[in-house]
């Protein structure tokens, strides 16, 4: 679990959520970066991406054995309210178990 590091107005879970289905990638250096995690959570909801039983490409050499949690930190978001957002998901059961 980290944060998106994306800083930019309006970068919610809806719309994370909306780049993973329909962009999937970013562009570093001329090579297009595939990325995928399984949920995003911010000051309002979590979304699921994938299985948690499905690999995702977000943690390098952990990603066959991790679940990926991307934490919102857009501008306007209530970062009091996104910790435990994130802590409900992490207690819910089975929303972290069976990884990949």
């Amino acid at each position: 679990m980290h944060n998106t590091s994306n800083t930019s107005p309006g970068a919610d879970a809806k719309a994370h959520s909306r780049f993973v289905r329909e962009t999937g990638y970013y562009m570093h250096k001329g090579k297009r970066n595939w990325v995928s995690w399984h949920y995003t959570v911010d000051d309002k909801m979590a979304i699921q991406h994938l299985p948690n039983t499905e690999m995702g490409w977000h943690a390098g050499p952990a990603n066959g054995s991790s679940i990926g949690i991307e934490v919102c930190m857009h501008q306007g978001i209530s970062s009091t309210a996104t910790l435990p957002t994130a802590a409900q998901l992490l207690s819910l059961p089975n929303c972290c178990e069976g990884s990949a």
